[in-house]
């Protein structure tokens, strides 16, 4: 079993490891704006000296628990996207040093913080930080799969609010789900941040959120956080979220029925002659 293979107290050294370098890096980073070197990776992508460093200090910290396993972070991939092909290791560590880094150049939030800890391919541990609050959520796979509450009655599709990353959609099928928006209670562009967009949804803020890309780093934690406290996660296909595999459109609700009523309401039916919903790409 893989919870008697993880040395005690590593859930509280990684918290602790996170919260130290959001103080020491990250938080006078983002209150000193222009004052971190900021260049772009080579899909376009903004990046600074506080994304690496961030997570050099964190991968130092996590495989010195697991002297074994293998860190997978976001600027280590930018660097080398072969490690990806490693991510089924049996233990693997994802960190997105600074999610929302468009935002942290900018001098604002949200922000976050994420590190999702891997056992043959499947998230077993999660941090997400909120380095401005001091937010930290986390929680390690439950023994149990957790049943997802039958709910009574379907939600009104009125009454949902959430967000839609449509600004890295196919033209077509951003037109297309875009009409549909008026169908729903209320629909925000998102806010740059994935890891804010999770903590959202579990703490009960917005109902559901549809992204589009689907890099593991972004996800992993959040959706182990999410599923851990009963929403649910899928993509537009309906299969399940999988680290290691390269879909686009992915689709988090605070349960089961809140995300049936939103794919109802923005998926079915819409024109997919590219099938981008549906089949994995070469790449992310």
């Amino acid at each position: 079993m893989w919870r008697s293979q993880l040395p005690a107290g590593l859930q509280e050294a990684v918290s602790a490891a996170l919260r130290e370098a959001a103080r020491s890096l990250v938080v006078p980073s983002l209150n000193n704006p222009g004052g971190a070197e900021v260049s772009r990776k080579a899909g376009g992508s903004l990046v600074t000296q506080i994304d690496r460093e961030v997570e050099l200090r964190l991968s130092e910290v996590v495989t010195a628990f697991l002297p074994n396993s293998l860190v997978i972070g976001e600027e280590k991939v930018a660097a080398d996207a072969t490690l990806l092909r490693r991510i089924d290791e049996e233990w693997v560590w994802l960190i997105d040093p600074v999610d929302g880094t468009a935002n942290f150049v900018e001098g604002k939030g949200p922000i976050a913080m994420m590190i999702a800890l891997l056992y043959r391919g499947k998230a077993v541990v999660a941090w997400i930080l909120d380095p401005v609050k001091d937010a930290l959520l986390t929680t390690s796979k439950s023994e149990h799969a957790l049943l997802q509450l039958k709910s009574t009655t379907t939600p009104a599709a009125s009454n949902l609010r959430g967000a839609v990353w449509t600004r890295y959609y196919d033209n077509e099928l951003r037109s297309a789900i875009e009409r549909r928006f008026l169908s729903l209670g209320d629909v925000s562009p998102g806010s740059k941040c994935t890891g804010a967009e999770y903590l959202a949804v579990i703490q009960g803020r917005q109902d559901f959120v549809l992204f589009w890309r689907s890099m593991p780093w972004d996800h992993a934690a959040g959706i182990l956080l999410l599923q851990e406290s009963g929403g649910y996660a899928a993509y537009l296909n309906r299969d399940p979220f999988r680290p290691g595999a390269k879909r686009l459109g992915l689709l988090v609700a605070r349960s089961q029925a809140v995300w049936n009523q939103v794919w109802t309401t923005l998926i079915e039916g819409v024109p997919d002659p590219e099938r981008l919903l549906v089949r994995e790409m070469n790449t992310y």
